[in-house]
């Protein structure tokens, strides 16, 4: 059973973020586009005034009474900085209550670099963000988020797939003696992919589940607008959702995993190695090729990238469809350089996950895809940190 907390917090961050796509609303104007009653806006309406988060912007016009109170969002009221990791990417930027980003920065890391210098790029990164913070009496704090498995509460990096030799490792602690500053730590795409749901508000008492396919494959669940947590470790962990029994070895060291058969890395690699064996192909063999340009290959109906992309990508619409079964969303956002790939082969993959998904929930399901990047998820990570401290999100 949901807590009074829980059912509060929602609607502050309804109320909140009704504000995001106008420039000016009413008490009656937010009840009549939400299921909330005139006396619980009018108590969220005040408590967001007190904390400096809205502003009153004169009076709006009478339907018969007195003018309407107007209120509108102070987005420079408070300022967070979100680091977003998804080796070999790492991205920072600084944020306003808004969403507006005031400062950005990034830097890479090579897979397999050790833990140290992981943990020194990232602070190095986040002091060139604080110098950056426009009004450092309204900066709220740091929130880094990373893949794999993440120990939100204590901040501590359990595992860390990419890195060499990164087990157990209390990232805050490490990060905060680097930078002198609060920060958090949570797990990378059930932070980053917020940015994504802001434009989203509509669906916001819906049940989303995102998925990004990049290097791995990670999925993110939300639920009224808040991103679902695991007990302690772990959430979403799709890329690892064994789909051949006895299968592939992951990076994780489990056989049969999914991301062992779908993520772009394992694609790109089979089209690599089957122009090694002789297989004409756009592919290049004799250099590094990124995703953007295999999902361009694949758009442009190369045979060999097509081939293996339509492979990999029934091993994921599988997965998927497994999570639809079993939870039932409204709406799937897939993420990444496949949003590019061209709107059959993406319809192919939307008919593939309707095959495998239960005919009543596959009616009814919407599926689109998004470009994603970086330094959007760095913007989710930051306004993630910012409403947790403002206990607009607990």
């Amino acid at each position: 059973m949901l807590s009074m907390s829980y059912h509060s917090e929602s609607n502050k961050l309804e109320v909140l973020h009704s504000f995001f796509d106008s420039a000016s609303l009413s008490a009656p104007d937010i009840v009549k586009a939400s299921a909330l009653s005139r006396p619980t806006v009018d108590a969220l309406l005040n408590e967001l005034l007190s904390k400096g988060l809205i502003s009153k912007r004169g009076t709006g016009q009478s339907t018969g009474g007195r003018k309407p109170v107007l209120f509108s969002l102070n987005g420079t009221g408070r300022f967070s900085i979100g680091v977003a990791v998804s080796i070999p990417g790492i991205s920072g930027v600084v944020v306003d209550l808004s969403g507006t980003i005031h400062a950005s920065e990034s830097i890479a890391l090579p897979i397999w670099s050790s833990g140290e210098d992981f943990v020194s790029c990232v602070a190095e990164l986040i002091l060139r963000l604080i110098a950056k913070v426009p009004d450092a009496k309204r900066f709220q704090g740091i929130g880094v988020a990373i893949p794999g498995l993440v120990d939100q509460e204590k901040g501590i990096s359990v595992f860390f797939s990419r890195l060499s030799n990164f087990f157990n490792a209390p990232l805050k602690d490490m990060l905060e003696k680097k930078v002198g500053c609060s920060v958090s730590v949570s797990r990378y795409l059930g932070s980053a992919a917020y940015s994504q749901l802001l434009p989203l508000q509509n669906n916001a008492n819906k049940s989303l589940m995102y998925v990004e396919l990049a290097e791995g494959i990670e999925m993110a669940l939300f639920y009224q607008g808040r991103p679902y947590r695991g007990h302690i470790l772990n959430e979403g962990g799709l890329g690892h959702m064994v789909i051949e029994k006895g299968g592939r070895t992951c990076l994780c060291g489990a056989k049969g995993c999914l991301e062992a058969y779908a993520s772009n890395r394992v694609l790109i690699d089979e089209a690599k190695l089957q122009v090694r064996n002789g297989v004409v192909s756009k592919v290049p063999q004799d250099r590094e090729m990124d995703e953007n340009e295999f999902y361009y290959l694949v758009r442009g109906n190369d045979p060999l990238a097509l081939s293996v992309a339509e492979k990999g990508i029934d091993y994921l619409a599988l997965g998927i469809a497994n999570v639809v079964n079993l939870l039932n969303p409204t709406k799937i956002i897939i993420s990444g350089a496949i949003a590019s790939a061209g709107e059959g082969f993406l319809d192919g993959i939307r008919t593939r996950i309707r095959h495998y998904t239960l005919k009543a929930l596959g009616e009814e399901l919407d599926i689109v895809f998004l470009p994603f990047r970086l330094e959007e998820g760095a913007k989710g990570v930051a306004l993630l940190r910012l409403y947790q401290d403002l206990n607009i999100l607990n």
